[in-house]
């Protein structure tokens, strides 16, 4: 019934991309919760209404995550490129351009753009785990640590951000902040300590040197 509801009012109103919009995100849903053939509807409804208005800046922006959920990076990599170039002080299509280019191999320019888009993307504790994941693949560990202070700045008694900060922390041989963070990590929970004191030894620190 809804679905009628937006196609009689995008017949009566043919010039006027809103109802097209609107229309495209409940098919976009449908496309990801009920069938993957929604998608080509939402698609070409986004198409229409972006013509109709080129100037909106979430019409393009819907219309490539729907390629990248329908696992058609190069689609969507072409139209985040084009916002972004259009409008680079917007951060989310940085974001999500940073995501498909990763996605595709890309992993440089990726990252670049990942970066750009930090003010929208690190708005999410799920984009600051993935962050802290292509950081860590790339070897960029010091880029880590600001991001894991990060989330043990909202989830304070969370143990195993402490672990994962002290495992950075050994990846660039500072052994003074790998024994505070584990035992911050023990502290907030004990079950840990065993695992704390095998991590020590296979990175060859002597606890003692630092009591």
């Amino acid at each position: 019934k809804l679905i009628q509801i937006f196609e009689r009012e995008i017949e009566n109103n043919p010039q006027s991309y809103l109802f097209r919009f609107w229309l495209s995100q409940l098919y976009g849903f449908m496309g990801e919760y009920v069938d993957n053939k929604y998608y080509q509807d939402s698609n070409k409804l986004l198409n229409e209404a972006w013509a109709i208005n080129p100037d909106h800046q979430t019409i393009p922006l819907l219309l490539a995550k729907n390629y990248l959920l329908q696992n058609k990076t190069p689609e969507g990599i072409e139209i985040l490129e084009r916002l972004v170039e259009k409008n680079p002080e917007y951060k989310e299509p940085h974001w999500f351009l940073g995501i498909a280019l990763v996605k595709n191999g890309d992993e440089d320019r990726g990252v670049e753009e990942l970066e750009k888009g930090k003010g929208f993307g690190l708005s999410y504790k799920s984009n600051i785990l993935y962050l802290i994941d292509i950081y860590a693949k790339i070897g960029e560990y010091r880029k880590v640590i600001p991001l894991y202070e990060n989330l043990i700045a909202s989830e304070p008694k969370n143990a195993s951000y402490y672990a994962n900060l002290a495992a950075t922390y050994a990846a660039l041989g500072d052994e003074v902040n790998v024994i505070i963070n584990l035992n911050k990590a023990v502290g907030l929970d004990p079950d840990l300590a065993k695992e704390a004191t095998l991590f020590l030894e296979q990175q060859g620190i002597d606890i003692e040197k630092y009591k």
